[in-house]
């Protein structure tokens, strides 16, 4: 089994089991995991149109090597399409799903400088509960779905690290 890891915090996860990821893409996202793969081996019994030599027509993934995809419920379809459309059998399966907790009142009635999103539905929610804020967001992703729902992004960690958030959270402040 070979392993891959979307970026450095799930590199660190694997690696605390035990577990090597022999793929971590540069940009750490699910577009920049998809980009990063490689296309899949193909079969030698298969041909360009994906029938197999004899001419009889494969099953849509037979013969087609696999990944196993975990991911959240709410994610996007990027990884997924991105390893079909290089050649790959995908299995996805919901390894966590995301439960809406509403906020305290005391949270819900103040109003911040900045705050920090890590998820798009993260940033939805807070829109929902709190309205538009003033927000720095983890990744590219988070950051569209922050400006989508209303929120003004100040800024997007260079790299899903804490570091790079703490980073971009300071900047922001200081520019504010």
């Amino acid at each position: 089994m070979r392993w891959a890891a979307v970026g450095p915090a799930t590199e660190q996860a694997l690696a605390a089991h035990g577990i090597s990821a022999e793929l971590v893409p540069g940009t750490a996202t699910g577009a920049g995991l998809a980009d990063a793969f490689p296309a899949a081996p193909r079969r030698p019994d298969a041909g360009p149109t994906g029938q197999r030599r004899s001419g009889s027509p494969a099953p849509e993934d037979a013969g087609r090597p696999r990944v196993l995809l975990p991911l959240g419920d709410l994610a996007a379809d990027t990884v997924r399409a991105g390893l079909v459309a290089k050649g790959w059998a995908v299995d996805v399966v919901t390894a966590y799903r995301t439960v809406a907790r509403e906020l305290p009142a005391a949270v819900r009635r103040r109003r911040y400088d900045v705050v920090v999103v890590a998820s798009g539905s993260a940033a939805r929610r807070l829109a929902a509960e709190v309205g538009p804020q003033r927000v720095v967001a983890i990744g590219e992703p988070s950051a569209r779905a922050a400006g989508d729902v209303g929120h003004t992004v100040l800024g997007v960690a260079a790299s899903p690290t804490d570091e790079a958030l703490a980073d971009a959270v300071t900047e922001a402040i200081v520019r504010a």
